[in-house]
C-alpha cells in the first residue's frame, strides 16, 4: 500500500503534456467541470457528495458537517491555467457554499479567459433528500470581445435504502440518483460563448464491496444548452482499504469534445478532526494530448462522535394505579444534553418476561414520515433545531391499550441519539406496582373476660392472620 501512495504522489506532481490542441472550446471546459475526481470518471458526479462537486450540483454539500475547502488545477498546455477554489461551512439553517474559478486558453476557438462564480446554499430535508439552489455569474473574453452571464443552479440527491450495511459481495448498495440544472442568461450581444444552460441527470451505486475493498458506478447524460448535445458520462470508481482509490471513465457521444477517455487515482484520509483527499486525474483530449488535473480537498472541525448524556430519576418506586388519589402515577424526571442535534428518544416500560407494556417516544422519523409539497416549501426556511425532550413523563401504570397492568415488578429504559446516530447507553430502573390491599382478619375464643386474678377468663386472646405482599 505504501506504493501505491508513492505511486500517487507522484503522479500528481506531473507536468502536462507539451503539445498543442486545435480547435478546443472554453465553454466547455467551463461546462463539464474542474474536479480531479469527477473527471476521473469521465466528468461523471452529480451524485457526489463532496465540496469538490459543488460547482456541478450545489446539492451536493448538503450533507457536510464542518468547514471545507477545495483547491483543483489543471493544465492543457503551457499556456493554459484552470484554477478552481469552493468553500463551505454548515449553519442550523443549511449548508453554504461559494466557488470560483478561471480558464486562460488563448487558442480556444471561443471562450479564451473567463472568471466564472458561484454562491449557494444546500439541505438536508431528511437522511434521503439533499436539495441545493446556487447563483452563477461569469465575465470573459472571446475573440470577437467581452461575455456576461447570469443563471441560477438548482440540484438535488436522493439516497435509498436497498441492501444491508453487513452485506458483501455483489449488490445493489447505496443506490442514489440526482438531478442539476443551470440556466441564465447572457447579458451581452453576443450569446453564443456565454449560453451556459445545462441539465444533467444520474444515478450511482456500489455494485461490489468486501472488507477490503468496493466497486461503484457512476452514470449521467447532460442537455447541454438542453437541446444541442446528449453526451453519456460513465465512471467506476474502486476504494480500497478505505484509503486509496482507483477510478476510469468517460462519455459518448464527445459532446465536450473532451474527456472521451479519462483516468485517476486517490488518497483518502479522515479522522475526527480533519478530513484530506488528494486526487489526479488525467483527461484525453485529442490524438495524444491529456490534460493534467489534481485536487485536494480539505475537512476542518472536530466531529461529533459521542453519544447523548442522558439523565433519569422516578418520583415513587411504587404506584398504586387504583383512582384512589395515592400513589396513583409515577413521574419520570428525563435530561439529554449534546452537542449535536437531538433526533430522537424512546422510554419503555418492561415487564417481568421482557415484554414492552408501555412506550414513550418522539423522532424525526416519526414526525416526518413523507415530506410534502408545503411541508417542504416549510423546510427550506425553517431552522434545524434539537428535538424537544420533554423534561417530565407520567406513567399511570397502564399498558399501551389503557388497561392496568399486573401487579409486579417492571422496569423503565431510557435512550436517546442525535442527528451522528450516536446512541447513549440505556438507562433503567424499577418501578413495583402494588394494587392488592393487604388482607387483615382477627378473631377471639370469646368476647367477655374477666381479669380479676380467679383464673378465670383472665385474659382475652386475639388471633391475628395477615395476608400481603413482600413489599407491602
Amino acid at each position: 500500500m505504501q506504493f501505491l501512495k508513492n505511486v500517487l504522489c507522484a503522479v500528481i506532481l506531473l507536468c502536462a503534456v507539451s503539445i498543442s490542441a486545435q480547435d478546443q472550446s472554453g465553454k466547455n471546459l467551463l461546462m463539464i467541470g474542474e474536479s480531479a475526481s469527477s473527471l476521473g470518471m469521465g466528468g461523471a458526479g452529480v451524485t457526489g457528495k463532496t465540496l469538490d462537486y459543488f460547482i456541478m450540483n450545489p446539492a451536493s454539500i448538503g450533507s457536510l458537517e464542518r468547514l471545507g475547502v477545495s483547491l483543483q488545477y489543471g493544465n492543457l498546455i503551457p499556456d493554459y491555467k484552470n484554477p478552481n477554489i469552493s468553500i463551505a461551512f454548515p449553519t442550523s439553517y443549511g449548508n453554504f457554499g461559494a466557488a470560483f474559478k478561471m480558464i486562460d486558453m488563448p487558442d480556444s476557438v471561443d471562450m479564451t479567459k473567463a472568471y466564472y462564480g458561484t454562491i449557494g446554499t444546500a439541505k438536508e430535508f431528511n437522511d434521503k433528500l439533499k436539495v441545493g439552489l446556487s447563483a452563477e455569474f461569469m465575465t470573459g473574453t472571446e475573440s470577437e470581445g467581452g461575455v456576461l452571464y447570469f443563471g441560477l443552479g438548482l440540484g438535488a440527491i436522493y439516497s435509498f435504502s436497498y441492501m444491508k450495511a453487513t452485506s458483501s459481495g455483489l449488490g445493489f448498495y447505496n443506490p442514489e440518483i440526482a438531478f442539476s440544472l443551470k440556466g441564465g442568461i447572457p447579458l451581452d450581444e453576443d450569446t453564443s460563448s456565454a449560453n451556459l444552460n445545462l441539465l444533467t441527470l444520474g444515478y450511482s451505486f456500489d455494485f461490489f464491496r468486501n472488507k477490503y475493498f468496493t466497486l461503484a458506478l457512476s452514470n449521467e447524460v447532460s442537455a447541454i444548452n438542453f437541446y444541442s448535445d446528449f453526451p453519456v458520462k460513465f465512471g467506476i470508481q474502486s476504494v480500497i482499504m478505505e484509503h486509496y482509490i482507483v477510478r476510469v471513465g468517460g462519455n459518448y457521444p464527445d459532446g465536450y469534445d473532451y474527456a472521451d477517455f479519462t483516468a485517476g487515482l486517490g488518497y483518502r484520509f479522515k479522522h475526527d478532526k480533519f478530513m484530506v483527499q488528494a486526487d489526479y486525474s488525467f483527461v484525453h483530449l485529442d490524438d495524444s494530448t491529456f490534460v493534467h488535473y489534481a485536487g485536494l480537498t480539505f475537512e476542518f472541525g472536530e466531529l461529533d462522535r459521542t453519544p447523548p448524556v442522558t439523565k433519569i430519576e422516578t418520583d415513587n418506586l411504587y404506584i398504586s394505579p387504583n383512582y384512589d388519589g395515592k400513589q396513583d402515577y409515577v413521574m419520570i424526571d428525563l435530561d439529554v444534553s449534546d452537542k449535536s442535534k437531538i433526533q430522537g428518544w424512546t422510554l419503555q416500560v418492561i415487564d417481568s418476561s421482557n415484554l414492552v407494556v408501555r412506550e414513550y417516544k418522539v423522532s424525526e422519523r416519526d414526525m416526518k414520515k413523507s415530506l410534502t409539497p408545503v411541508e417542504f416549501a416549510k423546510a427550506i426556511f425553517r431552522k434545524k433545531e434539537s428535538m424537544v425532550v420533554p423534561d417530565k413523563v407520567m406513567w399511570d401504570g397502564t399498558d399501551r391499550n389503557g388497561v392496568i397492568v399486573k401487579d409486579g415488578k417492571y422496569q423503565y429504559s431510557f435512550t436517546a441519539w442525535d442527528e451522528r446516530n450516536n446512541f447513549s447507553l440505556k438507562k433503567t430502573g424499577d418501578i413495583n406496582v402494588d394494587n392488592d390491599m393487604p388482607a387483615a382478619e382477627v378473631k377471639t375464643e370469646y368476647l367477655l373476660f374477666s381479669p380479676n386474678g380467679d383464673n378465670k377468663k383472665d385474659e382475652l386472646i386475639i388471633t391475628q392472620n395477615i395476608k400481603s405482599q413482600p413489599n407491602d
